[in-house]
């Protein structure tokens, strides 16, 4: 019963995922910080530098070229703490792993693959579908 629960919120992990990358504009999440909600801008807050090239619109030398380049793979922070979809993603993979982990059968293993499939369709289609919307 543990693992439906976790497969759950997994599944609401995975709704503000897709609520940030398609909807974010009509999403609950335009009230918070966008440097960290808004998949657009936040996936800049990886890499060191970027502003210095963000806003470059002149001609960019060989040299510049390349030290943009090596900043793009010079990571400041975990990856999973620049963004909210990263920090989303992660902790999906953590409650799945748990969810495989702690797993007892609540019927038999084919009864439970349709509750599973439920738990997470039912949960992330009310929480992308209602809740993580505007109204």
């Amino acid at each position: 019963m543990i693992s439906l629960l976790l497969v759950a919120l997994a599944a609401i992990c995975n709704a503000v995922m897709d609520t940030i990358s398609f909807h974010y504009k009509i999403s609950i999440f335009t009230k918070f910080n966008p440097q960290w909600w808004n998949p657009a801008i936040s996936w800049k807050n990886k890499y060191v530098d970027y502003s210095k090239f963000a806003e470059y619109t002149g001609k960019v030398s060989k040299l510049e070229k390349r030290i943009f380049i090596l900043n793009l793979f010079s990571i400041k922070y975990p990856t999973f703490l620049t963004d909210a979809w990263h920090f989303f993603k992660s902790l999906m993979i953590v409650l799945l792993g748990f969810a495989i982990v702690l797993y007892v059968p609540v019927v038999n293993i084919y009864v439970d693959i349709i509750l599973v499939g439920f738990a997470w369709n039912l949960t992330f289609n009310v929480f992308y579908n209602k809740i993580f919307k505007k109204h």
